[in-house]
């Protein structure tokens, strides 16, 4: 590997034709030799440099791969926070909309109890017009045999005050019976809000558990195949755990979601059992005044039974997500 350096001519040392210095001239040992390096040190020294080369090679691969293993868990922490602002706004427009139906319910509630007031006041004067009606005929048959004439105006008058007062009486409480259809053509409406929220909630939940799964499933697999080891002298890289970590919150939130739109439709059930009584107090106080107040029973029973049915569900899912 190493030569020997050239000497100038005219020096006085023998010189071949290769410009090299003769090694057969005893000249001073001094200025004429140079060193030589043993082959087996160079050979060392090779073999070290060539493992050093690899190991530097090796070394700078791993590196590699650990920084795109590092760069695909921030992107699935990413993608966790925009699922999670995804799942977070569908719950607040959830519960937006439930919000605004508990007024609806309160709104049909006032309405209906105001109906069923009128009813019982017409029933109740009606019930005294028919007693003071009997009295009236009772009167008039013991004077009609000292007074015919004088009955029989008073009579008339008599027949033409109670005419008008059934009249407005008749009026006031086709006023309330309409005013009753419309709060149970309210209480069908938001009936069927609260199914098609129900329908929503459910197939925004099936789409948010099939995406988190999947995430949580490919953070997984990043997990398993993570070698903390891989990079030596120092060149460690910590293993990421922000996908994890968003993971277990996005979750946790959503439980949190899921318990206060529970809690909302506890309170929506409860307006709709406190309209129910209502109805069912109606119905028992106007027997035999038409087939309107039969129909609200049934509305209301139908109502509650939607809203035990989307109590169940919501609790059943409550449940799905504490198990994932």
């Amino acid at each position: 590997m190493f030569g020997f350096l050239p000497t100038a001519a005219g020096n006085g040392n023998h010189q071949s034709t290769t410009g090299y210095v003769n090694n057969d001239y005893d000249g001073p040992p001094e200025r004429n030799k140079v060193a030589r390096i043993p082959q087996v040190k160079v050979k060392s020294w090779k073999a070290a440099l060539v493992e050093a080369q690899n190991t530097i090679a090796t070394l700078n691969a791993k590196l590699e791969q650990e920084c795109r293993r590092a760069e695909e868990n921030a992107e699935i922490a990413f993608q966790l926070q925009e699922e999670r602002d995804e799942a977070l706004s569908s719950l607040d427009d959830a519960r937006s909309m439930i919000t605004n139906i508990n007024g609806k319910l309160e709104t049909a509630s006032e309405e209906r109890d105001d109906a069923l007031s009128r009813l019982s006041k017409a029933k109740t004067v009606i019930g005294e017009l028919l007693s003071e009606q009997i009295e009236t005929r009772q009167n008039m048959q013991e004077n009609d045999a000292n007074h015919p004439q004088e009955r029989d105006l008073e009579l008339e008058s008599e027949i033409a005050r109670i005419t008008t007062r059934s009249t407005q009486l008749q009026e006031e409480r086709d006023s309330a019976l309409e005013n009753l259809k419309v709060a149970e053509s309210n209480a069908v409406e938001l009936t069927k809000q609260i199914h098609a929220i129900k329908n929503e909630a459910q197939l925004t939940r099936q789409q948010d558990e099939k995406r988190i799964h999947q995430l949580q499933n490919l953070a997984k697999q990043h997990a398993e195949t993570f070698d903390p080891n891989a990079i030596k002298d120092g060149n460690k890289i910590e293993h990421d755990s922000q996908a994890a970590n968003v993971n277990q919150t996005a979750i946790q939130e959503l439980r949190d979601k899921v318990s206060s739109l529970e809690a909302d439709l506890v309170d929506a059930h409860k307006n709709k059992i406190g309209i129910g009584k209502n109805a069912s107090t109606a119905v028992e106080r106007n027997r035999g005044h038409g087939s309107g107040h039969e129909d609200a029973e049934s509305v209301i029973a139908n109502l509650n039974e939607q809203l035990g049915s989307l109590r169940a569900q919501r609790r059943q899912d409550v449940s799905t997500m504490e198990e994932t």
